[in-house]
C-alpha cells in the first residue's frame, strides 16, 4: 500500500504544493522511505504534514522512515518550506539527522517535530 501511495505522488510531480497526511494507523513493520523519496522529487512541494494515530504502536522507529530518507527529503528538496513530523516515533537518531540536515537547508522555514518520544 505505501508503494502504492508512493507511485501515486510521483505521477503528481509538478501539481501538489501541499500534503497533509494525519492520524496514519501503521502496522510497526512498515516504512515510509518510498513515499518520502516520491516527495522529494516534488518540483511545487512547499509543505508536508504528516502524523500518526494515537493507537499506532511502533517498536523501532525506523520502521516508519530511514534516517537515510529524512536527510535525503531535508537536503534535496529544494522547494520544501514547512515541514510537520508530529506523532511520528522519532527517536534521538532521527532527530539528529533532522539536525545535521538542517545545517544545509536554507529553503526550510518551518519545523514542527512536536509528540514525538
Amino acid at each position: 500500500q505505501v508503494q502504492d501511495l508512493a507511485d501515486v505522488f510521483e505521477t503528481m510531480q509538478e501539481s501538489l504544493e501541499e500534503v497533509r497526511i494525519t492520524r496514519l494507523h501503521l502496522r510497526s513493520a512498515v516504512s515510509l522511505d518510498p513515499v518520502l523519496t516520491a516527495w522529494i522529487d516534488m518540483s511545487n512541494l512547499r509543505a508536508l504534514a504528516l502524523s500518526t494515530h494515537p493507537e499506532t504502536k511502533v517498536t523501532d522507529s525506523n520502521s516508519m522512515m530511514s534516517q537515510n530518507a529524512l536527510k535525503a527529503l531535508l537536503q534535496d528538496s529544494t522547494t520544501l518550506q514547512d515541514l510537520t513530523l508530529r506523532s511520528m516515533h522519532l527517536n534521538d537518531d532521527q532527530c539528529q539527522t533532522i539536525a545535521g540536515a538542517l545545517n544545509t537547508n536554507s529553503f526550510l522555514t518551518s519545523l514542527d517535530i512536536r509528540q514525538n518520544p
